[in-house]
């Protein structure tokens, strides 16, 4: 499961059994080398049925599972393995950067083609697959720029790019990797210009915030609570793991899940130079917009803002929450308290302001 806010992605292997606590993360994925979020119904029974259900969903943005598909930074290959359910080995691919990544992968998903690869430099010919998926990866990439030029070169007309991505706050993003070279995205609705801008054409972006992020945390704070309180891990463990839960919360702006088509009709859009993604031309924009009305703008803002502020507060209120009870079964009554005073106050906060004073 990626944790916004790490930095560059670790090996899956490591994340599984590298550390006490991530190799006791791993047994909520039921063996699996899932290490992802997954979608969350209100049927799924745990975070191994979350992360098939996820591939499942991304692969229904595709019109047909036919021809050849590309697994993007395909981790220890759980999202490959569950691909050959739909498609014959010989027809899938699978890259990676780590070569540890790779070994556990070649003896999960058998037939299938792996190579040792950047995203960023993908070494295929133009118009190679039908079909290219990224599960989580483009998140911890230098440049989402650089990696939708690439996808859309390799793919072959008319062929789909599906992704599940998480966006990040300003701050998250510098802080923890290079610079994004401008590929920050705010919201579901930048997404779909930055896939326009890099050529492709009838974007979809999913907003999966709910059933991917929130669930997904939801469901791994009950469980290091519960092993906590089985006295599988100590106390500096698990402030360790929720410490990395709480900066992943206020980091963390949308979960989205988003497919884009490469146009059958194929324009050169790339700059000679730094490769990055050349703005559209009139023709992609279409009508001149009439002036922008400055009020209506800040109140957009303003209700947007508003909005992600009160998921981020109630999200904290839920981890202080699991805290109090947490505390309540240690004994820690004053702790607890102080806990679900906090929680109070991070939902008090998060409500919409009345009227005005009387």
């Amino acid at each position: 499961m990626s944790e916004p806010g790490e930095g560059t992605r670790r090996d899956d292997g490591q994340r599984m059994s590298g550390s006490p606590v991530l190799g006791l993360q791993g047994e909520s994925f039921e063996g699996s080398c899932f290490v992802n979020h997954g979608f969350w119904e209100e049927e799924t029974r745990g975070a191994r049925q979350a992360c098939e259900n996820l591939v499942e969903k991304l692969l229904t943005l595709a019109p047909g599972r036919s021809g050849t598909i590309l697994d993007v930074a395909c981790g220890a290959g759980a999202t490959t393995g569950h691909l050959l359910r739909h498609y014959p080995a010989e027809r899938v691919t699978a890259i990676d950067p780590s070569e540890t990544n790779l070994e556990t992968a070649r003896a999960s998903a058998p037939g299938v083609t792996f190579r040792r690869m950047e995203a960023t430099g993908l070494e295929f010919p133009e118009g190679t697959f039908d079909t290219v998926i990224c599960v989580e990866a483009v998140t911890h990439l230098e440049s989402r720029d650089r990696f939708l030029l690439e996808a859309r070169r390799i793919l072959k007309p008319g062929g789909r790019l599906l992704l599940a991505d998480i966006l990040c706050e300003p701050w998250a993003d510098s802080f923890n990797r290079a610079p994004r070279q401008g590929s920050h995205v705010r919201d579901p609705k930048e997404y779909e210009a930055l896939l326009v801008r890099a050529g492709f054409e009838r974007p979809e972006v999913v907003d999966a915030t709910e059933e991917s992020w929130v669930r997904s945390n939801r469901q791994m704070t009950r469980y290091l609570c519960d092993l906590y309180g089985r006295g599988r891990i100590d106390r500096a463990a698990y402030n360790r793991s929720m410490t990395r839960r709480l900066v992943g919360t206020l980091s963390t702006r949308y979960y989205v899940l988003a497919a884009a088509a490469k146009p059958v009709q194929i324009e050169a859009r790339e700059s000679a130079g730094a490769g990055e993604i050349v703005p559209p031309g009139s023709e992609w924009l279409g009508p001149a917009p009439g002036p922008p009305n400055g009020l209506k703008i800040l109140l957009e803002r303003a209700r947007l803002a508003g909005a992600e502020r009160g998921m981020r507060l109630r999200r904290m209120a839920r981890l202080e929450e699991a805290w109090a009870r947490l505390l309540r079964r240690d004994g820690d009554r004053r702790g607890a308290l102080r806990h679900a005073r906090r929680a109070r106050l991070y939902l008090e906060a998060s409500r919409p302001m009345g009227g005005g004073r009387s």
